[in-house]
């Protein structure tokens, strides 16, 4: 008996309602409880690893999502979107949305389990209805730019550090969009336009792909990999430029703006387009005012792995309407590593041990050495053009796999309509001479006026 009042309790407690929102049951934690509805009763369970398919449900579920604060509605117009290189309003990064999902596995070798994890990751701002319909004609492409899985002669991909050390490091081309990608894709060029403030043209690109896996390769002692996600304030910076905007240049001096000179060892070091530097392992990046100043934090994730365990980590950037090929071209102009999207810093530490000195045999308490090896993956997805079935085409009858270009050119008709009547003080006053008046009213008589003006 007692279990059926309970049972009739939950039931009376929320009840589903109408357009996908739910009421709260007593006790509930609110946020927690839509994050759960939303999983259990919208998303299908079977495809919540894929972050692509997470996103898109994002816009139409704004009846629960709009009251959860880490997803946020992103649907944009070709119209807003006005610079490529600069993401925080390409992309919309000032309402920026993301959706993360995580799982890990296991697998028995030897006497103990280990841990393959997976966490993806989706920023940005899903694509329009306009670009989604012509995808479906054309079908789209996914081109991988960098994939080190196949480029034997990669460097740079093994990170090691010692004991209370923290291995910081930034890459330049290969953990973020680039103005050069850009001319990969595109081969940019002053005459894809037409020289005229009316116009603008956009690369159909659909989203930035991303995949990286991080191996614990120390014998005895477990990493903790840390990924911070940055919004750069300008696309005017490289990624190497801006990991020394937080650093000192000199061993043992102070700068101004930079982060104490005592939490870092040594100076910056590049090696295979990888700029690194050892600090403390408590050090945050942020705790230098220039860095913080032109650059905003979007999101953190970390993984603690035992000796031998992977992690991969899989992030998508929607581009919404695409990009803008003349600021992309612009900027590529003025450097080709500009960065061009989210800028991801990466740190490596360990855990706690005990060192010992073998000449004493005194000992200090601090974070563990280690090493970590890695793969990285980058690419664009992107809308194909129209194909091309003349003669000149290949065998198959068109040209695969090339970038669709999309051009918007504005109405000028009307234009004067736009601006703001005025008129020349002196073309205004006697409606006898002049061709305009003002008509006035005032609560003066006669006589005071007489008085007044002596007339």
């Amino acid at each position: 008996m007692k279990s059926a009042q309970k049972a009739a309790v939950k039931r009376r407690s929320y009840k589903r309602v109408p357009r996908g929102g739910f009421t709260l049951p007593p006790g509930s934690k609110g946020t927690a409880f839509l994050q759960s509805q939303l999983r259990k009763h919208i998303l299908d369970p079977s495809k919540l690893g894929d972050a692509g398919y997470a996103m898109e449900r994002v816009g139409k579920l704004y009846s629960v999502a709009h009251k959860i604060p880490s997803i946020v509605n992103g649907a944009t117009k070709a119209g807003l979107v006005k610079t490529a290189g600069d993401v925080g309003r390409t992309l919309g990064f000032d309402k920026i949305a993301h959706v993360e999902t995580s799982k890990s596995r296991g697998k028995r070798i030897g006497p103990q389990e280990l841990q393959w994890h997976y966490t993806n990751l989706a920023f940005g701002r899903p694509s329009t209805r306009t670009l989604k319909r012509i995808s479906l004609n054309n079908g789209t492409t996914m081109k991988w730019l960098k994939n080190t899985n196949n480029d034997a002669t990669s460097i740079g991909l093994e990170v090691e550090w010692g004991f209370n050390q923290k291995h910081v490091c930034v890459f330049n081309e290969n953990a973020q969009s680039i103005m050069d990608d850009y001319n990969e894709l595109f081969s940019l060029n002053a005459n894809m336009w037409a020289k005229s403030t009316v116009q603008r043209v956009y690369g159909a690109i659909l989203k930035e792909c991303y995949e990286w896996k991080f191996s614990n390769t120390s014998s005895y002692f477990p990493t903790v990999v840390t990924v911070d996600y940055y919004r750069p304030h300008t696309d005017t910076r490289t990624a190497a430029q801006l990991h020394q905007d937080a650093f000192n240049l000199g061993s043992g001096v102070q700068e101004n703006g930079r982060v104490p000179v005592l939490k870092q060892f040594g100076s910056i070091s590049a090696l295979g387009g990888r700029n690194s530097i050892f600090t403390v392992p408590n050090l945050n990046m942020e705790s230098s005012s220039t860095f913080r100043a032109r650059t905003t934090k979007i999101k953190t994730v970390k993984k603690t792995l035992q000796p031998g365990e992977v992690w991969t980590l899989k992030w998508d950037v929607h581009c919404g309407a695409g990009v803008d090929l003349q600021r992309a071209y612009d900027q590529y102009l003025l450097g080709i590593n500009r960065v061009a999207g989210i800028m991801p810093v990466f740190s490596f530490h360990g855990k706690d041990c005990e060192i010992r000195t073998v000449a004493d045999g005194s000992t200090n308490i601090g974070t563990s050495p280690g090493y970590v090896s890695m793969e990285q993956k980058k690419g664009f997805q992107y809308v194909n053009a129209p194909v091309d079935v003349s003669p000149s085409a290949t065998d198959e009858g068109y040209v695969p796999g090339q970038p669709l270009v999309r051009v918007f050119t504005s109405d000028q008709q009307n234009m004067i309509d736009k601006i703001l009547f005025n008129v020349s003080a002196g073309q205004i006053g006697d409606p006898a001479t002049k061709a305009f008046y003002i008509p006035v009213m005032t609560d003066m008589t006669p006589a005071f006026a007489k008085e007044q003006t002596g007339t």
